[in-house]
């Protein structure tokens, strides 16, 4: 199609894609959709996940019409845009027409142009009301230009009724959108929500094996791709076309074999810069990434940068849970990058690991990285330190727990996390955690936990959520009995676990006591908070206590800043107040003390940041301006004169 201006638009731009029928229908997420009530949906994860299927499924249900458009870099120019966006409504709208060209002879503004574009198509949509007009825009991550923001701007405040917005971004949710998310008009749905669940993986593999019995390694296929739609649907066509099976040991040979390798290579890695690349090939190595481990694997200083850049950029990478500051690959992703670095640069880089952990005297972690590297030196080094408990699989193994944060619980030395099968079996073993070895009588648990069901019902799932945490473990006689029953009570054997409660707490009783001297010592571990006392926890059991380690994490904190302040260490001072104005954002002390710590380094352009930040917060979420403290400190800072 040719425009006035003699330019060239692309059909393929504005067609909606075909679904292929061996693409799995996702029937639970699109009925998700139906309900939502937010007319602005961002669908943000990296490549494979399935966001321009999903999309071109929901716009072909029934009451839809469909403005598909396929962004690419070459659209970043506002006439460009327009010219597509408004192809896309005429291929969408039987009959509709709008008269670029006498705007254009006209020279509206682009704004202008745009808003007469709506005027013309709210008009159109009053004709058929029982439809929604659908408007996708694809690969969204590919637009920069500030103009282009503001036209979708305008868009997203004056659009119809009947229109709905989906966006797909391979990249972090644009802040465009913020100010919709925030007023609930807008949601987004990341890779947790669009992975494939177990019936999903089943169901695939079921349809592209021809009904043959899949429940053998439905499990295990689920597994080890994550959930990820490209990896499930690669590995099922690979056993379609093999007639194999799936055992453990042929993992790294089906991952090779199918074009997962294929796909992340040219869809993502070979995109990369030089530098991205050699990080990740590098660091995929290492268990769990944290900058500094990262910047001694690299020989870098910027790993924290990196780091946050492939998390922005959805590139396969994952928060662990519980633990600010630490991620790790895909399990997916790492095997490509390992297989790609090489078995000689495994050994290089373990070699790496393994030193570092033994400077953090953290041996059993050292042990199983030196084991890797094939260092006897350093291996005999760590079993002089502390027996040869650690060279053997299951070892002297504890459980380390995390329960500020997303609740966490790992295997050490092997560094392995559990998996829960449900979300009331973790609800389950941080009720007993929190207990900390004592005793509760099963009345009291199933009241707590299962409060809407019925005793039987109650009773049972209790013992499959005990069933299912013992098998876990069931590779460990260590924690056979972890579990105690006795006398119609429960409890949990602490004589194996590391937890963070106790470390907390004994914070919690220093800052109580307010001798900053005494919580020196404990100065980065307060840095380093998790999080909220088990954030994904909503039992009401445990919010008195979440409750208290909040307060007294905002006192240690604030102890801790004024004595630095005494001291005049204002580095060390904001950084204190800045914690505390994470873990609380609407702590107007915390505010106050940050913007006086900034004045007194006579950071002018921080103290205007800080205070620009939160004015904003606090007009948007809670409707109110900023307390007098606050405002009185920023005029004085930044030389206004106060009448």
């Amino acid at each position: 199609m040719i425009r006035e201006n003699g330019q060239k638009l692309l059909e393929s731009k504005v067609h909606i894609p075909d679904i292929q029928k061996n693409f799995q229908i996702r029937e639970d997420l699109l009925n998700e959709l139906e309900q939502e009530k937010a007319r602005i949906l961002i669908f943000h994860a990296t490549i494979g996940y399935g966001k321009t299927v999903l999309m071109s499924q929901y716009a072909r249900l029934p009451g839809r019409l469909c403005a598909w458009y396929h962004l690419d870099s070459l659209d970043n120019e506002a006439s460009t845009f327009l010219s597509y966006f408004v192809l896309s409504l005429e291929r969408a709208l039987d009959g509709f027409g709008f008269d670029a060209g006498a705007a254009s002879r006209e020279k509206l503004a682009p704004a202008q142009f745009l808003r007469e574009l709506l005027v013309d198509t709210a008009e159109y949509m009053k004709k058929i009301p029982e439809q929604r007009l659908v408007i996708v825009l694809d690969d969204f991550q590919v637009l920069v230009n500030p103009e282009i923001f503001e036209l979708l701007e305008e868009l997203l405040d004056h659009m119809p009724e009947q229109f709905l917005i989906l966006v797909a971004t391979k990249s972090i949710v644009p802040e465009l959108f913020t100010k919709y998310l925030l007023k609930g008009t807008a949601r987004t749905y990341n890779h947790e929500k669009l992975r494939f669940s177990k019936k999903e993986a089943d169901e695939v593999l079921r349809k592209m094996l021809s009904g043959e019995d899949t429940e053998q390694y439905t499990e295990q296929v689920w597994k080890n791709m994550e959930g990820w739609p490209a990896g499930i649907m690669f590995v099922a066509l690979y056993l379609r076309q093999s007639g194999g099976k799936v055992s453990p040991k042929d993992w790294p040979d089906i991952r090779e074999d199918t074009l997962v390798q294929n796909y992340i290579a040219y869809e993502l890695f070979k995109k990369l810069p030089f530098d991205i690349q050699n990080f990740l090939l590098k660091t995929s190595f290492a268990e769990e990434l944290q900058p500094d481990l990262c910047n001694v694997i690299c020989g870098i200083t910027n790993a924290g940068a990196i780091l946050k850049y492939l998390l922005q950029e959805d590139m396969f990478i994952l928060h662990v849970g519980g633990k600010k500051g630490s991620y790790r690959y895909h399990s997916v992703f790492r095997g490509f990058l390992m297989e790609r670095a090489g078995e000689d640069t495994g050994r290089e880089v373990s070699l790496i690991i393994a030193n570092y952990y033994m400077r953090k005297q953290e041996l059993g972690i050292a042990a199983v990285y030196a084991k890797r590297s094939g260092s006897q030196e350093l291996l005999a080094e760590i079993v002089d330190k502390v027996g040869t408990s650690v060279l053997r699989p299951g070892g002297k193994v504890v459980l380390r727990i995390s329960c500020f944060g997303k609740f966490r619980v790992t295997l050490l030395p092997e560094d392995r996390e559990l998996s829960w099968r449900t979300r009331k079996g973790m609800e389950l073993f941080a009720y007993l955690v929190d207990l900390e070895g004592r005793s509760v009588e099963r009345r009291i648990l199933l009241e707590q936990l299962w409060p809407d069901n019925s005793p039987n019902n109650a009773v049972a799932m209790l013992h499959n959520m005990i069933y299912s945490i013992r098998k876990e473990l069931s590779d460990y006689p260590e924690f056979e009995h972890i579990i105690r029953y006795q006398d119609r009570q429960y409890s949990l054997d602490m004589s194996l676990i590391q937890s963070d409660l106790s470390l907390m707490k004994r914070i919690g009783e220093l800052a109580e006591q307010g001798n900053a001297e005494e919580l020196l010592p404990y100065q980065d571990k307060i840095l380093d908070c998790q999080g909220v006392y088990l954030e994904e926890i909503d039992g009401a059991w445990c919010m008195s206590r979440r409750a208290y380690f909040e307060r007294v994490y905002g006192r240690a904190c604030r102890l801790l800043a004024k004595y630095w302040s005494s001291k005049e260490n204002y580095e060390q001072e904001v950084l204190l107040w800045q914690a505390y104005l994470d873990a609380d954002p609407y702590a107007e002390d915390a505010v106050a003390g940050l913007l006086q710590a900034y004045r007194k380094m006579n950071e002018r352009g921080q103290i205007k940041k800080v205070y620009d930040k939160v004015t904003k917060l606090f007009r948007e979420e809670l409707g109110l301006e900023p307390g007098p403290e606050i405002v009185a400190i920023y005029e004085e800072s930044m030389g206004f004169k106060r009448s």
